[in-house]
């Protein structure tokens, strides 16, 4: 049987016992194996996973060298070896019973980060499945095999401690520029004042009030809803986070059409206030 999928295909659906469906969960971490009490007996079929990244790159000779080592069966991806939701391995994984055996070519087909070929190679070992690596004589069957899935554990948890570092890292260089991440706020200091200044001091609708700090009604909604809550709590972290005075005005000396034009309401707003709530 020979299988091959592109990344336009669909991946498989998983069985609702599959011991594979964790595997492709969205996770980072990597558990230790739970091996199975007793060894299971290799009596299953002799899988052979090929990939390649692009669409115009040959399988021929990957799927050639999985012949010649016994394979029998064939699953092949042209796809990215960074995500695990490949169609075609999927597809393989969910077919996997004890006892079966898969092969590949070279370690790096199975995939591009070492955790994640722990992930992988760990899930074979708890469900039973022997796995070789052709160019490193890698078989988990055996003494070797086994020690070089150790060596792998070790290397996987260097990578993750790398990873952490370079992230904290490069939080910190951020924070130092004054970006501290995550979204923008959608009313600014100047905003807040525009609104408060023509909905509580003009007496002028939220639409308009809206319109003139170019914010999405639902915006200027919410933020008065805010400082009314405040206002009733008597707290001021409302007044302090825009930079407002205390007593409730806008702080503006002068009248703020000078410098903010009234535009359309169904034109120039933030885009982001229109995301579904």
């Amino acid at each position: 049987m020979a299988s091959t999928q592109n990344a336009a295909d669909h991946g498989a659906t998983a069985p609702a016992d599959s011991p594979f469906k964790e595997l492709f969960a969205r996770k980072t971490t990597v558990r230790p194996a739970n091996l199975p009490e007793t060894e299971v007996p290799l009596t299953g079929r002799t899988v052979g996973y090929s990939r390649v990244s692009r669409t115009d790159q040959n399988l021929d000779r990957q799927i050639d060298a999985l012949r010649d080592a016994g394979c029998t069966d064939f699953y092949s991806d042209r796809y990215s070896g960074a995500s695990l939701k490949r169609p075609q391995f999927q597809k393989m994984c969910y077919s996997l019973q004890p006892g079966d055996t898969v092969i590949v070519t070279h370690l790096d087909r199975l995939g591009r980060s070492v955790i994640d070929t722990l992930r992988i190679t760990n899930a074979f070992a708890e469900h039973g499945v022997r796995f070789v690596v052709l160019n490193l004589g890698m078989d988990t069957a055996t003494s070797q095999g086994k020690l070089m899935l150790i060596m792998l554990a070790a290397l996987a948890e260097l990578e993750r401690d790398f990873l952490i570092e370079r992230t904290q890292a490069g939080l910190a260089a951020a924070r130092a520029r004054g970006r501290t991440g995550g979204r923008k706020e959608a009313v600014t200091r100047e905003k807040a004042r525009l609104l408060i200044k023509w909905r509580l001091e003009k007496a002028e609708s939220v639409e308009t009030a809206a319109a003139i700090a170019k914010v999405a009604p639902r915006t200027a909604y919410r933020f008065f809803a805010d400082k009314r809550e405040a206002d009733e709590r008597g707290d001021n972290a409302f007044y302090d986070k825009y930079r407002l005075p205390r007593d409730g005005s806008s702080g503006l000396d002068r009248d703020p059409a000078d410098d903010a034009e009234v535009v359309d309401l169904d034109g120039d707003l933030d885009d982001r206030d229109y995301e579904a709530s």
